[in-house]
């Protein structure tokens, strides 16, 4: 294991719980079934998860199932992350990082022994955790002006946890670094992304399957 990663779940056989292809637990319904039906179906008719691949010096994959592993990383964020207690990704510990491996793991393979690709997969997940945090800070904000923003949960938030995101929400710290990060977007003018899809994939698309050259 390199320094500052996170080590894999312990296993006895051969094959290793990161890169297992065994068929995944598929929970029937709910909101994150519908939001990524393509990728459910698929494992359910097929028997079997997608293979992701994160090429050295990309940090997001690329390929057939690229788009879909983004749409399960971000379901994954917005059901298991701990909001009630962690609602900083810099205060996400190794244990949280497991969990959502494993939940990962549950649709896709993905050697997650590999440091690069840990680290590809741990920048998604942040992504997602501070994308999320903020639509709930609008959230809040919305019902803020008139005083009933904790009577006004986030649908995809227990109310619980809805409440100390409000008071984390009060804080002068998080005010403070809420309001520097509008100014540092604000100032930012480059585009990453074009509609759904990163510039990575469409470099990729664009490239000579044999030379690698764009075309």
């Amino acid at each position: 294991m390199a320094p500052g990663g996170v080590r894999p779940p312990h296993t006895s056989d051969a094959t290793s719980q990161l890169s297992r292809t065994d068929l995944p637990r598929i929970n029937k319904g709910g909101r994150g079934d519908a939001l990524n039906a393509k990728l459910n179906d698929h494992i359910r008719k097929k028997n079997e998860k997608p293979t992701i691949t994160i090429k050295p010096g990309k940090n997001i994959p690329t390929g057939d199932w690229a788009t879909e592993f983004q749409t399960e990383i971000g379901i994954i964020v917005r059901k298991f992350a701990p909001w009630s207690t962690r609602p900083k990704w810099k205060s996400i510990g190794k244990s949280d990082l497991r969990k959502f491996y494993d939940l990962i793991l549950e649709k896709f393979t993905i050697d997650l022994h590999v440091v690069l690709i840990q680290k590809a997969v741990n920048t998604m997940l942040a992504n997602e955790y501070r994308q999320f945090r903020c639509t709930l800070h609008k959230h809040y904000l919305q019902y803020k002006q008139n005083g009933t923003e904790r009577e006004n949960p986030h649908h995809q938030v227990k109310l619980e946890d809805w409440e100390k995101l409000c008071t984390w929400f009060e804080y002068d710290e998080f005010q403070t670094s809420s309001t520097q990060g509008k100014k540092s977007r604000e100032a930012n003018t480059t585009i990453h992304c074009t509609g759904s899809k990163p510039f990575a994939r469409y470099r990729e698309e664009m490239c000579d399957p044999e030379t690698g050259e764009v075309v």
